[in-house]
């Protein structure tokens, strides 16, 4: 039935070892229920520094086999992957977490089941997506506030709305909303870097250190 938990004898692997992916013996980043959008990030990277295919592994389904059937060559290294994709996230939970998704085997239901409970629905995260985006489409840098300030403030924003899958958050767009907020203080400065050649290569962290790099030129030059 769906949703049941995956079965199968590990000890029908029988491909000699050289022909699966060694992983190292780090453990991934610990998960007690809080921050899960930087915790989500954090495991993904962890997973593909092992090797892509662990990663690829979390997002594809896998058809496991019966324990009475033959498995190809194919079929064993994905159990084996499956594995341990499964034991590096089940490791990093806590216990109320791990209670989430006890029983689970395949990597792809443990990560979406995660999901699920600390986004919501594909529904809940669009809705909650459109709602940041609203905050960031707003988004002013306050007059005491440094440029270093607004630009903290304002990435985690965009990693929120990053976290819960949006694809929109290119670094020119950001680049664009950094230099909107930052315009009212020094728009002679941000018609320069909207004129520059290469603007639209310029990261979030080229505009804060042009930024920063300008004012600190400018309090030089008043004493």
């Amino acid at each position: 039935p769906k949703g049941a938990a995956i079965h199968f004898d590990y000890n029908k692997l029988n491909v000699p070892p050289h022909n699966f992916v060694s992983v190292p013996s780090e453990r991934a980043p610990q998960f007690d229920g809080t921050h899960y959008a930087a915790w989500k990030h954090k495991v993904k990277l962890h997973l593909i520094s092992l090797h892509p295919s662990i990663w690829k592994i979390v997002c594809t389904c896998i058809d496991v086999p019966h324990d009475d059937m033959e498995l190809t060559s194919e079929q064993e290294q994905l159990i084996h992957r499956n594995a341990q994709a499964s034991n590096a996230i089940l490791s990093a939970l806590s216990p109320e977490e791990f209670n989430k998704v006890d029983g689970l085997e395949e990597a792809k239901e443990i990560w979406d089941t995660l999901q699920l409970a600390h986004e919501g629905s594909p529904v809940v995260r669009e809705a909650k997506i459109k709602l940041l985006e609203g905050r960031l489409e707003t988004f002013v840098m306050d007059d005491k506030e440094t440029p270093q300030e607004m630009y903290d403030r304002m990435m985690i924003l965009v990693n929120k709305i990053k976290g819960l899958g949006s694809e929109d958050m290119t670094n020119h767009f950001v680049v664009k909303r950094l230099l909107r907020a930052f315009g009212p203080r020094n728009p002679t400065l941000v018609s320069i870097i909207r004129e520059r050649k290469d603007f639209k290569r310029l990261t979030p962290s080229d505009i804060l250190g042009k930024i920063v790099s300008h004012e600190i030129q400018e309090e030089e030059a008043r004493e």
